[in-house]
């Protein structure tokens, strides 16, 4: 053991260690000439990021390891690691056995060459990962490019773990280097390194939001160019909160998620990056909170123009990204949002104010991802036609909550394959233009709610195109189109009705009397009544074994 100290070790044997053969801690900058590690348990050498120690003439024979541990937890001063080879390997790799952290003011240069792998570990708590809070540079080269990788890949450094062909690397094996906010973080920069096997997801519930990525930026900057990102189990870089990284020359492969996850108004600078073999080949965005007044960007990435938006929705469902009371988002022409097609995807909640701007030629789009009708690329999941999209049960595109601004508005959308692909919980935002295609339901109305409602069309719906409360109705209702498989009827949502309202004779969509459809059961409560005017018709649904019109206080129907 070797503590801030110089000195010279040779012809000696080292054996049967319960942990490292040797340690260098500190500054420690001993030489070793031929020396002999055999049966060490973890690997022969361990050594401190600030020591130097010099090897000539060592052999390891059937350690735990065969390369030197890093055995920082924190580094609190300014270090380098360069290339070395030792025990007849030719560019030994370092390995991280547990959290590395990078201290605020310090700042870890990685020289060409450098083979850094990370211990793999099957629990989700005990991942290992590098988190910098100062700043790191990592030089490679595109002749001698670093790496970080797991260490049960063979392919690079050597056989690390001593395992043979026993365990292979896979995608997770690691979690990932996280760059947070510092005040060097202008100093970050890496060039010509190769990122292999991490990208962990970690589905703890406080985690969710930002979970993304081999390499990881945090309210941060870093220069990221000429580097390749492969067999990541979620995405090669995610970006989150204010960064505002250059990402430039990169190449994305083997990806499991999106190549990127970001922010949606960070500011990263992307030039001349490709992707290719990745899950969804989109941008993806994180759940987050929307709480500044801002318009959703138009990205270019990868040589797509316009880039489709994806949105990571998790488990629990109630779980998802929502505009902030008293913020405006915009939304502009052209954007195409897709989502995952299961029962957690209810996507975009407005407590603000949601202004979405499409034209007739150039429509917003919310849809699923296996839909390849929009979209750039189109074929977001990159199964060709193997796949088809499917209506969600029980979610919705967009809600609007009772806090959410009135003035809110949904111009030239589409919505496909959603249950209802509009929820309106006692709110009145404007909707006119948008298309209602492939969903069960087009526009839920809940509480007192009477939103604008204007040359809309509802095309080949399940049901019917609003089903609402029955206190509930859109203030105005001209030019809307009811076509295809879409119930002519107002659909109703099962209530208990606590009020006394008046079933009127309604025209929508150009069809005089149009019935209300019952879908789910009804009660009329103990502090409710319902008057029928004369001509209203109400029809019921087969799909509900238990559908029931419940009277626990009046019904008045009389006919004219």
């Amino acid at each position: 053991y070797f503590e801030n100290a110089s000195g010279t070790m040779q012809n000696t044997i080292i054996e049967s260690a319960a942990t490292h053969g040797l340690i260098c801690n500190g500054n420690a900058e001993p030489t070793l000439n031929d020396v002999i590690f055999q049966n060490c348990t973890a690997a022969p050498v361990g050594m401190s990021l600030l020591s130097n120690p010099v090897f000539e003439d060592i052999t390891f024979t059937n350690n735990g390891y065969n390369g030197i541990r890093i055995i920082d937890n924190t580094l609190s001063s300014d270090a380098t690691l360069d290339k070395r080879s030792i025990a007849g390997i030719d560019n030994v790799a370092y390995l991280i056995d547990q959290t590395l952290t990078i201290g605020q003011d310090a700042m870890l240069t990685i020289n060409a060459g450098v083979v850094l792998k990370f211990v793999f570990q099957s629990s989700s708590w005990e991942k290992r990962q590098l988190i910098v809070n100062g700043a790191i540079k990592v030089l490679g080269t595109n002749e001698d490019p670093v790496y970080f990788t797991s260490d049960r890949d063979d392919s690079i450094g050597g056989d690390t773990n001593n395992d043979g062909n026993t365990t292979i690397p896979t995608k997770g094996d690691w979690y990932c280097i996280e760059l947070n906010s510092s005040a060097i973080s202008a100093e970050n920069h890496f060039q010509y390194a190769i990122f292999r096997y991490g990208g962990y997801y970690d589905y703890s519930w406080n985690s969710y939001q930002s979970n993304h990525g081999n390499l990881r930026i945090r309210n941060s900057y870093a220069l990221v160019e000429n580097c390749t990102f492969e067999h990541s189990s979620t995405s090669g870089i995610g970006i989150f909160g204010n960064s505002n990284p250059e990402i430039i020359g990169n190449l994305f492969k083997n990806i499991e998620l999106t190549p990127v996850t970001i922010s949606m108004f960070s500011t990263p600078q992307f030039s001349g990056n490709t992707f290719t073999n990745v899950g969804i080949a989109a941008l993806g965005i994180p759940i987050e909170n929307w709480s500044v007044d801002a318009t959703v960007p138009v990205r270019s990435f990868g040589g797509y123009n316009n880039i489709t938006y994806f949105m990571y929705t998790y488990y629990p469902s109630y779980n998802f990204t929502k505009i902030s009371n008293g913020t405006t988002v915009t939304i502009p022409e052209g954007i195409v949002f897709k989502f995952e097609d299961n029962s957690s995807c209810r996507n975009l909640e407005v407590n603000g104010r949601l202004i979405c701007n499409g034209t007739a030629d150039n429509p917003i789009v919310f849809t699923q991802i296996k839909d390849d009708a929009y979209g750039n690329p189109k074929d977001t999941n990159g199964d060709g036609s193997a796949t088809s999209p499917s209506i969600v049960s029980d979610q919705s595109w967009i809600i609007f909550n009772d806090i959410s601004n009135d003035e809110s508005l949904l111009n030239h959308v589409i919505f496909r394959y959603q249950n209802d692909a509009v929820i309106l919980n006692q709110a009145s935002p404007t909707i006119k233009n948008c298309i209602f295609e492939h969903n069960h339901f087009g526009i839920r109305l809940n509480g007192v709610s009477a939103p604008v409602l204007e040359n809309c069309t509802f095309h080949n719906l399940t049901y019917t195109p609003i089903r609402m409360s029955l206190v509930s109705y859109p203030s105005t209702t001209t030019g809307n189109i009811i076509s295809g498989t879409t119930y002519k009827a107002l659909g109703v949502v099962g209530e208990t009705l606590n009020q006394e309202v008046s079933l009127q004779n309604r025209n929508f969509a150009g069809i005089d009397g149009i019935p209300y459809y019952f879908h789910d059961p009804y009660t009329i409560g103990t502090s409710g009544g319902m008057t029928i005017e004369p001509g209203v018709i109400l029809k019921f649904g087969d799909q509900n074994s238990n559908l029931r019109f419940i009277v626990q206080n009046y019904l008045n129907a009389g006919g004219g």
